[in-house]
């Protein structure tokens, strides 16, 4: 990935954080990035693109749709 494309992540990242309300939430992402399971998820997200690239999985929009009628 190029360091352009990694700095947008990074920034859509930040982005998609600062509109969390949800203390217990930030102090969970918080630790996964910063705690002994930062290994796990690097290796979670991997396997999510290397499902994605094969077609499995559900669009993005799909999850948002379950997950606002769930929590808001």
């Amino acid at each position: 990935m190029s360091t352009t494309k990694i700095e947008q992540a990074k920034q859509s990242l930040l982005e998609a954080l600062m509109d969390v309300e949800d203390l217990d939430l930030i102090q969970k992402v918080t630790a996964l990035l910063k705690g002994s399971r930062k290994d796990k998820l690097e290796d979670s997200i991997n396997r999510g693109y290397e499902q994605s690239e094969k077609g499995l999985g559900r669009p993005h929009h799909e999850v948002m749709k379950e997950l606002q009628e769930k929590y808001f």
